[in-house]
């Protein structure tokens, strides 16, 4: 199911594919080869995510990168008008440069921390994303800590899926809801819930 965009979220997402664009020559927010299908790759796949916004909600999002998920979803909650306060996860200094200089060129609510997930100190999130960030089980383990009880850990995974969702499922139990990826239907977009351990 594909989700459909306004005139006005399409022109800012492409003000900020222009963004990716321009700072990728300096700092390899994406590989040569993607960068020809960074809007059809990159955001559109990341736009997926946009179902899981909610009213008033905390979302981490970790291994943010170039921006997605986390600055692609928070154009869309600023044009639906969606309270969600984003905060957005890495590792890299360029790269959270990057993702601060985005968000104010394009007015929006994230915050932004230079961090390994892993030694992030902040309140537990209503809604966890990552893309290309790390297996299954290895994201549940780092983001348990971050995670609300009743929260959701919403992933873009690629090719491997259901191994490593096996995998996962040796050390915990949870809900899972598996949709195929619009941009690549071997890949999926998982809902992972109730997370516990085996």
């Amino acid at each position: 199911m594909s989700v459909e965009l306004s005139v006005e979220e399409v022109a800012d997402l492409r003000k900020f594919e222009e963004l990716v664009l321009s700072w990728t020559a300096r700092i390899n927010l994406v590989s040569r080869e993607q960068r020809t299908h960074l809007w059809d790759r990159h955001i559109l796949d990341s736009v997926q995510l946009s179902r899981a916004l909610v009213e008033r909600c905390t979302w981490l999002d970790v291994g943010s990168g170039g921006g997605f998920p986390g600055i692609v979803l928070a154009v869309i909650a600023k044009h639906r008008s969606i309270s969600v306060d984003f905060t957005l996860v890495d590792s890299d200094k360029r790269k959270c440069a990057f993702l601060t200089y985005a968000s104010h060129s394009l007015s929006l609510n994230v915050h932004v921390r230079a961090e390994r997930v892993e030694d992030l100190a902040m309140d537990s999130a209503d809604k966890i994303s990552a893309r290309a960030f790390t297996s299954v089980g290895r994201i549940i383990a780092l983001t348990g800590p971050h995670l609300r009880k009743d929260g959701e850990l919403h992933l873009l995974c690629g090719e491997n899926w259901k191994k490593e969702v096996e995998l996962a499922r040796k050390e915990y139990n949870f809900d899972l809801e598996a949709t195929p990826s619009v941009t690549n239907p071997a890949s999926s977009v998982l809902k992972i819930s109730a997370i516990r351990h085996a």
